[in-house]
């Protein structure tokens, strides 16, 4: 794949490790972190990746009953 890959998308996750000892008791200090994955979507028994939408939306929609 290629960075301009439009099938594929890049996800950043960020978040805060706290270490433990080995007698289980937290520490005060705090870690922060971040992972990467790159993942592509394909129609189920497929191999070819479909592309991502241009646009995602800014949130979720809200599936609360009327």
């Amino acid at each position: 794949y290629s960075r301009g890959e439009s099938r594929m998308q890049l996800l950043r996750f960020e978040f805060v490790l706290t270490p433990v000892s080995d007698t289980a008791k937290q520490t005060d200090s705090e870690i922060p972190a971040k992972v990467f994955m790159r993942i592509g979507l394909s129609a189920f028994g497929k191999k070819t990746l479909l592309a991502w939408p241009s646009v995602f939306p800014s949130k979720a929609p809200d599936w609360a009953s009327p």
